[in-house]
């Protein structure tokens, strides 16, 4: 028997998500790539025999598609770009340059989240020390009635996945 005929499933649907920022959920969020790895792969050979031994895996980019509601919208992604990147701007006229490191740089983690019909989280995608490594601004088109929306590309160093 298929699932969809058993009338207590709720499967997860494409357009119920939410991203959060910190401690702040970013509903203007409009669509996101999820997170998705692979891992090298070592190939030795010992005689006339070849092996394959698993490698480092590489976590690949994330992007989000962001609707541009008001102002604050665009200002707080670009706090994170800020922050999440690791720059302080020179807060002094004799300080000419700013700094760049990862300590201090917050937040931490950027969330994206499934739920299901009833809004109940089911899954979590954690990207730890995210930061952003471009956003672009889209285009403007005065043939269009669409909403005004700009992409943020997020990388990170690793994610953690938890299922409710």
């Amino acid at each position: 028997m298929a699932f969809w005929t058993d009338p207590k499933t709720d499967p997860l649907r494409k357009y119920q998500f939410y991203v959060s920022l910190g401690s702040e959920v970013k509903w203007e969020v409009t669509s996101v790539s999820l997170p998705s790895y692979d891992v090298d792969m070592e190939e030795y050979q010992l005689g006339n025999y070849r092996f394959k031994f698993p490698g480092i895996d590489n976590w690949s980019e994330c992007t989000f598609t962001v609707t541009h509601p008001e102002s604050a919208t665009l200002n707080k992604w670009l706090a994170f770009a800020s922050k999440g990147g690791g720059f302080t701007a020179a807060q002094a006229p004799d300080k000419v340059f700013g700094t760049k490191s990862k300590k201090g740089a917050a937040p931490k983690s950027l969330d994206i989240v499934a739920t299901d019909s009833t809004g109940k989280e089911k899954i979590k995608w954690s990207l730890m020390n995210a930061m952003v490594s471009s956003i672009s601004y889209g285009g403007l088109d005065y043939g269009s009635d669409d909403l005004y929306t700009f992409e943020v590309t997020v990388v990170f160093d690793w994610c953690s996945i938890s299922q409710a």
